[in-house]
């Protein structure tokens, strides 16, 4: 798992060894950058709801800012989606 940043030479390097992807190496981004669907095969990612993180972190930082934030760590669970594309399905064998 990488970024697009690293996954996109990664994929390049995999197909002139000639390693084929998804057959022989799936291959999965964990930020599902809009030109994930543009690469080929089509890069499977990991989408993350950036903009319920940026609100909690805003939240978070503005009870600090007014003296009202925890003594201890808090930890927040975010749900990320897996969005499937072709870098790591199983290609179906054709009708005939």
């Amino acid at each position: 798992m990488a970024s697009n940043r690293i996954a996109y030479p990664a994929m390049l390097t995999l197909k002139q060894q000639g390693i084929r992807m998804p057959e022989e190496l799936a291959l999965v981004s964990f930020n599902n950058e809009p030109s994930a669907a543009l690469f080929s095969p089509t890069l499977t990612s990991m989408a993350h709801p950036i903009p319920a993180m940026a609100q909690e972190t805003v939240r978070l930082l503005l009870a600090q800012l007014e003296g009202d934030s925890p003594t201890e760590p808090e930890t927040r669970i975010f749900d990320a989606e897996l969005i499937v594309r072709e870098s790591s399905m199983k290609k179906q064998p054709s009708a005939v």
